[in-house]
């Protein structure tokens, strides 16, 4: 087993020859013409002094302050956000916080501050904002001799319901038509450059993806993702010009459908190109993601009801693959076909322990060569522990079934962090949703079942039995639009 090694890859940038499609580059360019001789090259400009043209120094202090880089933003709720922005400049009279948005086009000063000294920080609270809504702010620096502006920095409000998130999906069904589908990576956003920003996935499993008349789940990353109102609009795009042609498309949040849009026969179907007209990217916006019935019908008691069968083996795998898949992306990695499945997790324990809280995992992988791409063969252990009410998620037991030079990709990839990071971020999302529910405080007990799915326990800490969390605890009637496996 090998831990905490370190391995970087160097990257060679080509200054000279043709892009896409036989477009000369521009390094192609300036190679061309620093081999075409001083037959057309200008004079070089005499310096200042000498004949040249002689420039007058600036004074900054008789010119318009430098502006910030742009405002931070830091704890949002729904109804206020915390800003701050770093003095720029020695020559400004104050500054000014601005806000647009709300209903607003127009900027309004929030908050005025004096001089700051060199390097200091101001700070903002701004409040009596609307929940689940998308607010800009800039800052203004001025003196007698002008202003400027920083960069404008968007945020949206929080949702005022709060749900947390534990789970995203997107279903995307290809048309069946000629040429609808494609070997080009394909990724999704949930929100966009507005804060929380960041969220993405490509979306590659160990199976022929975006196949005609094929319908699939992908499961997504929570990145940026903490409770509901921080999905703020559906971006569905791809990479290439292998065109791929959408009859549909679906979100899922914690097993719930919370849009969906249908574009009727394959024959209608959305092109996503960059050819014909057409964009290849798709999106969905905020308004128009709020606006859907299964959006505002989304029952958050209904989706905790789901999380009292635990975890089976099946999302297990998807949350694995889903999350190897996108890290694959842009590596000589990728997904291989000589062991089995792409991805196996099985109960890590033999079959006389009652109680297991480990799962083994295989990932089945190849490295791309100018040869017969090599098999690479990954395998590891989850170790699942409950400790004084927190669930907590590590990896061990790393093998890799390839030659050395394979071995150090892998570990370029920072796999096991990845694994580490995101498949307890998603678990321990749940388990917090979990406890909320519970009538009394209590600790968690986890459980792989034989067929190395996920069982979750609660056991108040009087010492009272375990309670299968949602049964018997949660309230309200299950009436939410029908749950998706």
């Amino acid at each position: 087993m090998f831990s905490n090694q370190h391995f970087s890859r160097s990257v060679s940038i080509m200054s000279a020859g043709k892009g896409r499609r036989g477009a000369p580059t521009l390094g192609w360019m300036l190679a061309a013409l620093s081999l075409t001789g001083t037959a057309f090259a200008l004079p070089p400009l005499p310096p200042p002094g000498e004949g040249g043209p002689v420039l007058d120094p600036v004074d900054p202090s008789t010119q318009p302050p430098a502006a910030p880089s742009g405002v931070s933003v830091g704890t949002r709720t729904a109804t206020t956000v915390a800003l701050s922005f770093r003095d720029s400049s020695p020559y400004e009279t104050g500054y000014q916080l601005q806000r647009r948005g709300g209903g607003s086009t127009s900027w309004v000063t929030r908050r005025s501050f004096g001089a700051l000294s060199s390097g200091a920080t101001a700070s903002f609270t701004d409040s009596d904002l609307t929940p689940d809504t998308s607010y800009c702010y800039r800052v203004r620096a001025y003196n007698q001799y002008g202003q400027r502006f920083s960069p404008e920095r968007c945020v949206f409000s929080r949702d005022s319901r709060g749900f947390r998130v534990w789970r995203a999906q997107l279903e995307v069904r290809v048309a069946d038509r000629s040429d609808a589908n494609t070997d080009d990576a394909v990724f999704a956003r949930l929100n966009g450059g507005a804060v929380p920003s960041g969220n993405i996935t490509y979306m590659d499993y160990g199976r022929d993806d975006f196949e005609r008349g094929s319908t699939f789940t992908y499961d997504l990353n929570l990145d940026s993702i903490d409770d509901i109102g921080d999905i703020t609009q559906i971006t569905l795009s791809k990479e290439g010009d292998d065109a791929l042609c959408v009859q549909g498309f679906s979100l899922l949040v914690n097993g719930m459908e919370v849009f969906d849009r249908d574009f009727g026969s394959a024959s209608s179907c959305h092109w996503l190109d960059t050819d014909g007209g057409h964009s290849p990217t798709l999106t969905v916006s905020h308004a128009e993601l709020r606006a859907h019935p299964a959006w505002a019908g989304y029952n958050h008691t209904a989706a905790q009801f789901l999380l009292a069968f635990g975890i089976p083996n099946e999302e297990l795998v998807s949350r694995v693959e889903a999350l190897v898949g996108d890290s694959l992306h842009g590596e000589d990695l990728y997904w291989g076909n000589l062991y089995g499945p792409a991805v196996e997790i099985t109960r890590g324990c033999p079959a006389s322990e009652a109680e297991c809280t480990t799962a083994h995992v295989d990932l089945d992988l190849a490295y791309s060569t100018w040869l017969p791409d090599p098999e690479v063969d990954v395998d590891f252990d989850l170790d699942f522990v409950c400790a004084d009410g927190a669930l907590s998620i590590v990896t061990s037991n790393l093998e890799v079934d390839a030659d050395s030079d394979w071995y150090y990709e892998v570990l370029g990839l920072g796999l096991l962090e990845i694994l580490d990071y995101k498949v307890r971020r998603g678990v321990e999302a749940a388990w917090e949703e979990i406890s909320q529910t519970l009538d009394v405080g209590a600790e968690c007990r986890v459980n792989v079942t034989p067929e190395g799915g996920l069982s979750i326990e609660a056991v108040p800490k009087s010492g009272g039995p375990r309670v299968r969390p949602g049964l018997g605890v949660f309230k309200g009637a299950v009436d939410s639009p029908v749950a998706r496996p």
